[in-house]
């Protein structure tokens, strides 16, 4: 595989794992114990949209194809649910700064490392809520 199919196939999971990050921050805020939380995570769901409509934008251009969205049966108690959050924003973060050392266009790189910065950012957030549960 060359590097560019291997960027595609990157922004490709990066695009899946928004959407299901989205849907599972739907979740999380559902069972959320304090109307608080549900405020943050509800704010963090924002975000994650954001990324998932730029990745949308440009993965086309790249391949020409569009994402497909995956339909995930989501169960979990609230701390559980945090847990696998502050993992999925780690990895998130991993995967964007990585795609930032790869991108070509200053906007790509740009992007990526302020997607990393979101997920950071996000990842503060879960662990406060975890740490005054």
């Amino acid at each position: 595989m060359d590097n560019d199919e291997h960027l595609i196939e990157e922004i490709s999971k990066a695009l899946v794992n928004e959407v299901k990050q989205y849907n599972f921050y739907n979740k999380l805020a559902e069972l959320a114990p304090k109307e608080e939380y549900q405020h943050l995570i509800i704010k963090i769901q924002s975000d994650e949209i954001k990324h998932f409509q730029w990745l949308n934008k440009i993965l086309p251009t790249l391949d020409g194809l569009q994402s497909s969205e995956p339909d995930e049966i989501i169960s979990f108690e609230f701390e559980e649910g945090l847990s696998i959050a502050i993992q999925n924003e780690l990895d998130s973060a991993i995967c964007y700064l990585r795609l930032s050392s790869r991108a070509v266009s200053t906007k790509g790189r740009l992007y990526f490392k302020n997607a990393a910065l979101d997920e950071q950012r996000h990842l503060s957030l879960l662990q406060y809520i975890l740490m005054n549960l």
